[in-house]
């Protein structure tokens, strides 16, 4: 597979899409605790409940008013402005992230525990689907509410969705189950899905009257036994390549030591040449005896070989007393003695 290029740097500065900072929800007393986790503080209305996606956003994106460089070009950021994707961001050219819409080669960089806005992925859902997502599915399809827009009928819905998510990235499938009201989204990457997640959560279709809010949120897994195949399959090459990408990081040394131990084949020792112990004592001069050294050592050689003689010595007068005199037993008495009875 070819590797992605990085997109082409944008020719104008990212547009201020607000004045001041927007906040959502209200804000906690003195003293709450905040829930990072269902996006709330204690005691009160979660924000991503159904009653506040009844609610129309009061900002949006547009992405051909809005993208543009940002100081996060510069610094080679990896990470998409969450507050750009809401229609909120009120830094323009200044902001640290980027502005604009990602791309395959935004998705080769994101790693499997972030999410494209650099926010840490859970490792299961939430209860009602939203948030980040679980770091454990690939999260690439959207589960859509459109509400009053059914009225428009099949046809007409179906165009309404697929130009309204197809702004964010590209569809590999879209599915309408118009008795229900609902609809999934499923994108080519992962990046793409996050990002129109944020783009239209409570935002209507392009081209409604019928003031519909749009409630976005993940999609359960699909049960069907060939998309339970697939999603293995992506996984799976999901998980080879973030191998693949740590093994390319290594040293040479340790990149070639990690690809001969996956093969399990290891260089040949048969044409090894045997180390040589002696000529660290010839080369090296850490090994270099003094005179008063050399004679110590020759004396304890000395001694050696004289301990070492005797005894062979002993051994051999030992061996001629038991040729003469027989046998002898374990405690080196004679085994052919005569009794005293006798």
């Amino acid at each position: 597979m070819a590797t992605e290029q990085p997109p082409r740097r944008a020719d104008r500065p990212a547009r201020r899409q607000v004045d001041s900072p927007v906040y959502s929800g209200t804000a906690g007393a003195a003293g709450e605790v905040y829930n990072i986790w269902y996006h709330k503080h204690a005691g009160g209305r979660e924000f991503g409940n159904i009653n506040k996606r009844k609610h129309k956003a009061v900002t949006k994106c547009n992405l051909d008013l809005d993208s543009g460089y940002t100081r996060g070009d510069d610094q080679r950021v990896p990470y998409i402005c969450l507050h750009f994707a809401r229609g909120c961001c009120f830094k323009g050219e200044e902001c640290t992230y980027l502005h604009r819409k990602p791309t395959r080669w935004d998705q080769a960089r994101l790693d499997l525990t972030h999410d494209i806005f650099g926010r840490e992925r859970h490792r299961e859902d939430r209860d009602d689907m939203g948030g980040v997502g679980c770091m454990h599915k690939p999260n690439k399809t959207v589960y859509v509410h459109f509400g009053g827009a059914a009225t428009y009928g099949y046809e007409k819905l179906q165009q309404m969705i697929r130009k309204t998510f197809a702004q964010y990235g590209t569809i590999e499938s879209l599915s309408v189950k118009m008795q229900k009201t609902i609809a999934f989204v499923t994108y080519d990457i992962r990046a793409s899905a996050e990002f129109a997640k944020e783009c239209l959560a409570n935002q209507s279709l392009l081209g409604s009257t019928a003031d519909e809010v749009l409630d976005v949120r993940w999609s359960y897994d699909d049960a069907n036994p060939r998309a339970v195949m697939k999603r293995k399959r992506e996984l799976e090459e999901q998980m080879a390549s973030a191998v693949q990408k740590k093994i390319d990081s290594m040293p040479e040394s340790e990149r070639v030591n990690h690809n001969l131990e996956a093969s399990g084949h290891y260089p040949s020792t048969q044409d090894a040449v045997e180390d040589d112990i002696d000529r660290y004592l010839d080369d090296d001069p850490y090994y270099d005896f003094t005179e008063e050294e050399e004679e110590e050592e020759g004396d304890k050689k000395e001694e050696v070989e004289a301990a070492g003689n005797a005894g062979a010595s002993k051994s051999q007068t030992a061996q001629e007393q038991s040729e003469k005199g027989g046998a002898s037993n374990a405690l080196g008495l004679l085994g052919d003695y005569e009794s005293d009875s006798d």
